[in-house]
């Protein structure tokens, strides 16, 4: 890796975050913004890394994440969305990297009714 690479860090850290490793995720996030400070994926990679670390030590983000579950199982116009596995396996990626949702929204066509569903 080249070391004065940001997108390096980038790639590095999101491979860390998909194989659970928060903490190393965090740290070569942290790493790459000593190289480029004002990155701006590196900083919403890091702010997502974070929360994913915080997120067990919730209660409420927990709660928060069930109730939009149940939100979305419960509406017409989203409870069958639930059958399709490749859905929900986006639906998971997202809730675990939020910053990821514009990606999948622009691909999906379903996730931007989803955030519709869940905004009301």
């Amino acid at each position: 890796m080249n070391p004065a690479w940001p997108r390096g860090y980038q790639r590095k850290g999101s491979s860390l975050f998909y194989l659970d490793r928060i903490d190393d995720a965090i740290n070569t996030y942290k790493e790459g913004l000593k190289v480029d400070p004002n990155n701006a994926d590196l900083q919403k990679d890091l702010k997502a890394a974070e929360g994913r670390k915080n997120e067990g030590a919730s209660p409420q983000m927990n709660q928060a994440y069930l109730s939009a579950l149940l939100k979305l199982m419960q509406h017409p116009e989203t409870k069958e969305l639930f059958q399709d596995p490749t859905f929900m396996q986006k639906l998971q990626v997202i809730m675990q990297n939020p910053a990821l949702a514009q990606v999948y929204m622009q691909q999906d066509p379903r996730l931007q009714k989803v955030f519709e569903v869940l905004s009301q």
